[in-house]
C-alpha cells in the first residue's frame, strides 16, 4: 500500500477524490437549504451530525461491495428500460428533491405575516428531521460516487480515503455555502431551483432516460455566474446610490 511503490493507488485516489467531489455539489446545495431552515445555533450541529451519520452510512455501503453490485441488476424488463433496486432508489429520490423544492420554494415566496404562517414554518425546522434529511439525501447522491468506484479502483482503503477527504471538503463548503446563502436571499432561490432540477433529473434517469451529467452542471455553473454578476451590478447600484445620497447631504 506504498504510493512510492505503486502509483496507481495515488491515481485512484485522486479520481475518486475528483468524482466524489463532482458527484457531491448537489449534496452541498441541498444541506445548505435544509440547514438553513434550523435556529442559527442548532445549523453547525445539525450539519455536523448530518454528514457524520452520512458517513457511517456511506462505509456501510462500501464495506457491503458485494451487494452493491445488485443494485444494477435487472428486477423487471420493460420495452424501453429495464428496473433495478439503483432506478427505484432514483425515482423515489428524485420525488422526494422535486416535492421537497417546491415546499422550500412555497415557503420562500409566501407572505409570513400572520402567527398561523409562522407556526407552520416552525414545524418545518425539526432538529432530527433535518439530520435525517441530510442523511438520507447524502446516501441518494453518493450511490452512483460507490458504484463507481467499486468499478474503478479494487481497493477498499482507497475509495474510503476517497470518501472521508471528500467529506471534508463538504463540510468545509457547506458552512461557507449557508452563511453567503443568509447573507443572499436570491441565491437560496437559485439553489433551491438547482434542487427541483437535480430532482427532476434523478426521475428522468430513474424511468431508463439518460441526461449527460455534462448539461446538468453546465447549467448549474452558467445559473451561479448569472447570480454572480446580478449581485455584483446589485452590489453597483447600492454604492452609486450611497455616494449620491452622500453628496445630496453635503450640498
Amino acid at each position: 500500500m506504498d504510493l512510492t511503490t505503486d502509483p496507481s493507488i495515488l491515481v485512484g485516489l485522486l479520481t475518486l477524490l475528483a468524482i466524489e467531489i463532482f458527484l457531491g455539489i448537489d449534496n452541498i446545495i441541498f444541506i445548505s437549504i435544509i440547514a438553513n431552515k434550523l435556529l442559527i445555533k442548532e445549523r453547525e450541529k445539525a450539519r455536523v451530525l448530518g454528514l457524520f451519520f452520512a458517513f457511517i452510512m456511506r462505509l456501510i455501503l462500501l464495506t457491503l461491495i458485494s451487494w452493491s453490485t445488485h443494485l444494477t441488476k435487472p428486477l423487471l424488463k420493460f420495452s424501453y428500460f429495464t428496473l433495478t433496486i439503483r432506478n427505484i432508489i432514483f425515482i423515489v429520490g428524485g420525488f422526494f428533491l422535486f416535492f421537497k423544492g417546491i415546499i422550500e420554494l412555497y415557503e420562500r415566496l409566501k407572505n409570513y405575516n400572520t402567527t398561523k404562517n409562522y407556526t407552520y414554518n416552525q414545524n418545518f425546522s425539526n432538529f432530527w428531521v433535518i439530520v435525517f434529511q441530510i442523511v438520507v439525501i447524502d446516501v441518494l447522491f453518493s450511490l452512483d460516487a460507490i458504484i463507481t468506484a467499486v468499478g474503478i479502483v479494487n481497493n477498499l482503503f482507497v475509495v474510503i480515503s476517497a470518501i472521508i477527504i471528500s467529506m471534508i471538503i463538504t463540510l468545509i463548503a457547506s458552512k461557507a455555502l449557508i452563511k453567503f446563502i443568509n447573507t443572499n436571499p436570491n441565491v437560496l432561490i437559485l439553489c433551491i431551483s438547482i434542487i427541483l432540477m437535480i430532482g427532476l433529473n434523478l426521475i428522468v434517469e430513474g424511468f431508463g432516460f439518460f441526461i449527460p451529467k455534462g448539461y446538468i452542471y453546465t447549467s448549474i455553473i452558467f445559473s451561479i455566474f448569472v447570480e454572480m454578476l446580478n449581485q455584483i451590478s446589485h452590489r453597483n447600484i447600492q454604492y452609486k446610490k450611497k455616494i449620491y445620497l452622500s453628496s445630496k447631504n453635503k450640498k
